[in-house]
């Protein structure tokens, strides 16, 4: 994405506590990969936690961020490019990974 005007799409890696997420056992910790549409790293974290309660996980820790440098096009994996593709007409995308993590991760 070029121009200063245009938003760009942030990746925000973290973990959350399922709360309402289909197909995932209630109270159960997982990793997240949320894309979000945003003009900074710093508002893209902003919407995170909004983000992730809207697809049914509370309690969203943070571990990194940085801007998406790559299209959909050239992301390698399918579950990558749908979520990309995602964000960019949606404005945010998640990925859930299976792996429950252990209560204190």
């Amino acid at each position: 994405m070029s121009g200063a005007s245009e938003d760009a799409i942030f990746v925000i890696f973290g973990n959350a506590v399922a709360h309402g997420a289909q197909d995932r056992r209630q109270g159960a910790r997982h990793r997240l990969l949320l894309l979000i549409r945003a003009d900074s790293l710093d508002s893209a974290a902003t919407r995170a936690s909004i983000v992730a309660l809207q697809y049914g996980y509370q309690h969203l820790t943070m571990e990194k961020g940085d801007r998406l440098d790559i299209t959909a096009d050239e992301a390698q994996q399918d579950y990558l490019k749908s979520a990309i593709s995602t964000a960019e007409q949606n404005g945010q995308a998640i990925i859930v990974y299976d792996e429950e993590l252990p209560p204190n991760a």
